[in-house]
C-alpha cells in the first residue's frame, strides 16, 4: 500500500513538532523516495503515515522530515514555516538587570567581553565595519556610581584607529 499520488488537502491544523500548519508550498512539494524512485508530495507522505499506518501527527512529520530523498529534496514540514512572531514582552516580567553597584570592571558573572576587531571570529569590523578595537581595559569600560561607561578612545597600536 503506497501513498496516493493525488495532492492531498492540508489539514486545518497539522501540528508538526511544535510548528504551526505547514505551508502549501512544502505540503505540495514533490519528494522522490530513494528506495523505489517514486515521487509523492510531502503532504501525501504525511497523510499516508497518519491515515494508513496510524502514526501520530508528530511522528508522521518527524518521519517524513528526517527521511532522505533523492537529490537532497527537502520534505521537512517544520522548516517551511513562516517565521514565528513573538508576542511583545511583558514589561512587568524582569528577565535581567544589573545596577552596577560595584565600581570597576563589570561583574564577570554577568558580563563577558567581545575582544579585538572581529577578525578572529570571521567578521572583521564586527560585521558593520566598525572603527574600534574592543578591549577590556579600564580606560574603555568601567562601572562607577551605578553607571556603566564604555568609552571610545583614539589609540595607536591596534588594528583599528579607536579602542572601546
Amino acid at each position: 500500500n503506497q501513498p496516493s499520488t493525488a495532492t492531498p488537502t492540508i489539514p486545518d491544523m497539522l501540528y508538526c513538532g511544535g510548528c504551526e500548519t505547514c505551508t502549501e508550498s512544502i505540503w505540495n512539494s514533490p519528494a522522490t523516495a530513494l528506495d523505489n524512485q517514486e515521487t509523492y508530495s510531502c503532504g501525501s507522505r504525511i497523510s499516508y503515515l497518519i491515515n494508513s499506518l496510524s502514526y501520530e501527527e508528530d511522528a508522521a512529520c518527524s518521519a517524513v522530515g528526517t527521511a532522505n530523498y533523492a537529490e537532497g529534496q527537502p520534505c521537512a514540514p517544520c522548516s517551511c514555516q513562516s517565521p514565528q512572531v513573538l508576542n511583545d514582552p511583558d514589561p512587568a516580567m524582569l528577565i535581567f538587570s544589573d545596577e552596577f553597584e560595584t565600581d570597576g570592571a563589570p561583574d564577570a558573572t554577568k558580563w563577558t567581553y567581545d575582544l579585538g576587531d572581529g577578525c578572529s571570529v570571521g567578521i572583521c569590523g564586527w560585521g558593520n565595519d566598525e572603527s574600534q578595537y574592543y578591549t577590556s581595559s579600564p580606560s574603555n569600560v568601567h562601572a562607577s556610581n551605578g553607571v556603566l561607561s564604555i568609552t571610545a578612545r583614539k589609540e595607536n597600536g591596534f588594528s583599528r584607529p579607536y579602542t572601546s
